[in-house]
C-alpha cells in the first residue's frame, strides 16, 4: 500500500494489506503462490523456485513512488552467467592470440632461408668451377644414352 493506493508486491514477495514482505520458505512466484518441492541438493529462491545450493543468485528488488507509484523489480542476477561469459572471453581471446603467433611463426619461416638449402648451397659453392674434364664427362654421358633406333623417322624413310 502506498499513498492509501493498494500496490501489487513483486514477484518472490505476498502483503497482507500492508507492507509486502518476501515469500515464506517453501513457497515462491508470484504472490507466494507456488511451493517448492527440492531434492537435496537444491534451495527455494523466493523469486525462481528450486535453485542448486552452490549457485549463487542475488535478488535485488527496487520500489519507487512516482505520479502512479510504480514498482521496478529488478530479476535474478546470477553471478555464474558472469563467470562464465568472462572465461568464453577470455578463452576466445587466448585462441586469436594463439592464431596470430602461429601465422607470425609461418611467415617469419618463409622469410628466412631453411637451414637445409643454406648446406646444399654451401656444398655447390665448394665445388670447383673450373674443372673442364669433368664437364665434358658429363656432357659425354648424357648423350650417350640416346639410342637412335628408338627416334623418330620424320623424312619418311
Amino acid at each position: 500500500m502506498s499513498n492509501d493506493v493498494c500496490v501489487e508486491c513483486p514477484v518472490g514477495f505476498y502483503s497482507k494489506g500492508e507492507v509486502c514482505e518476501k515469500c515464506e520458505n517453501g513457497h515462491f512466484g508470484k504472490k507466494c503462490g507456488w511451493r517448492c518441492s527440492c531434492s537435496s541438493m537444491e534451495r527455494c529462491d523466493h523469486v525462481t523456485g528450486c535453485v542448486p545450493i552452490d549457485d549463487k543468485t542475488e535478488t535485488a528488488v527496487t520500489v519507487t513512488n512516482d505520479k502512479g507509484s510504480h514498482n521496478d523489480v529488478r530479476e535474478a542476477v546470477n553471478n555464474n552467467v558472469v563467470t562464465y561469459m568472462t572465461c568464453v572471453a577470455v578463452g576466445s581471446v587466448l585462441v586469436v592470440v594463439f592464431g596470430l603467433i602461429v601465422k607470425n611463426r609461418e611467415a617469419i619461416c618463409r622469410l628466412k632461408p631453411s637451414t637445409k638449402a643454406m648446406k646444399t648451397e654451401n656444398k655447390k659453392r665448394k665445388w670447383p668451377k673450373f674443372s673442364i674434364g669433368k664437364a665434358n664427362v658429363k656432357k659425354e654421358s648424357l648423350y650417350a644414352d640416346i639410342n637412335e633406333k628408338y627416334m623418330l623417322n620424320f623424312d619418311g624413310e
